[in-house]
């Protein structure tokens, strides 16, 4: 039998972390959880702790660079990566028992994603429908990229898709889902800022148009009616607000 290292980042998900690590399923089917959080004000870091997680606190330094410091903590090959508002459907977690009990064929395997956003099954999924959430370290990485991050490994490797789901339930408010989009977008600005130099006066008007159209029609919002509209305008008052204010930072 394999062994399996989960890991998350996490910052204040207490609401919403036991369903997270309930699917894990741990020491059965992950045989350690490495939590990296970034300094939470809630009682997250309790919660994983009580649930047999080893716990480690660092500063948030971008999605990518803290995916692969968790990465580097675990103590086997195999990683699956999780984030506190995932879990695992029982189809997921009962595909990758037998993975992990049968031996593991591939290197790097994807996973099929259903997204939830205000309580309702959205088309739209920003992080690709099926991503690299199971890997081996010893073949495959995060990239360290702010945002945007997303598993590297060589081109001879072929994804194996798994049967199941990974659940993920990206924010039960409009609002949580603009505090969300507008600390990614915040990272977007600063990244945009130290290669281009500065925001023009109409980067945040152009960015957000951008924004709007690649979630309203790139990720087929406007299938999901009304709930899909609203999604769209969130996330582009979010990416209008951070590069406006990275702008008058700059002024």
């Amino acid at each position: 039998m394999d062994y399996i290292s989960a890991t998350i980042i996490t910052y204040n998900e207490a609401s919403r972390i036991s369903d997270c690590l309930e699917s894990l399923r741990i020491g059965r089917l992950v045989d350690e959880i490495i939590v990296v959080d970034s300094g939470s004000t809630d009682n997250t870091a309790e919660i994983c702790r009580k649930a047999g997680c080893r716990v480690v606190v660092r500063p948030f330094r971008g999605y990518g660079i803290q995916r692969q410091y968790a990465t580097s903590l675990t103590s086997n090959n195999y990683i699956l990566a999780i984030d506190a508002d995932e879990c695992l459907s029982d189809e997921l977690a009962d595909t990758l028992m037998h993975i992990k009990e049968s031996g593991f064929e591939h290197r790097v395997y994807a996973m099929p994603t259903l997204e939830y956003i205000m309580g309702r099954q959205v088309h739209a999924e920003p992080a690709g429908k099926s991503p690299i959430r199971l890997f081996n370290k010893r073949y495959a990485q995060w990239n360290l990229d702010d945002v945007g991050e997303r598993v590297t490994f060589p081109n001879s490797l072929q994804p194996e898709l798994l049967k199941g789901h990974l659940m993920h339930r990206r924010a039960r408010t409009a609002k949580e889902l603009y505090d969300k989009e507008l600390h990614k977008s915040v990272i977007s600005a600063r990244i945009h800022c130290s290669t281009v130099g500065k925001v023009g006066r109409a980067t945040p008007q152009l960015k957000a148009l951008k924004a709007f159209c690649h979630q309203y029609f790139g990720n087929k919002g406007f299938m999901d009616g009304k709930t899909g509209y609203v999604i769209a305008v969130t996330k582009a008052r979010a990416v209008k607000n951070a590069f406006a204010m990275m702008r008058k930072q700059k002024i």
